[in-house]
């Protein structure tokens, strides 16, 4: 598995996301604020990411 680094407001959000028979997830941490958000949706989509980024950056 790999992770991915986004860095912005310099902050470093670590996330990794997956999709699979219909299904999609998303994992992020922003270890600077300790927040971790996970997002678990019964469709693969991209805005389970989108929804999972806006959580962990508080917006």
């Amino acid at each position: 598995m790999f992770w991915q680094l986004s860095t912005e407001d310099d902050r470093t959000i670590t996330w990794h996301n997956g999709r699979a028979g219909g299904y999609g997830a998303f994992l992020g941490l922003d270890r600077e604020r300790d927040r971790a958000v996970v997002v678990l949706a019964d469709v693969a989509t991209d805005r389970t990411d989108e929804l999972g980024m806006r959580l962990v950056r508080g917006a």
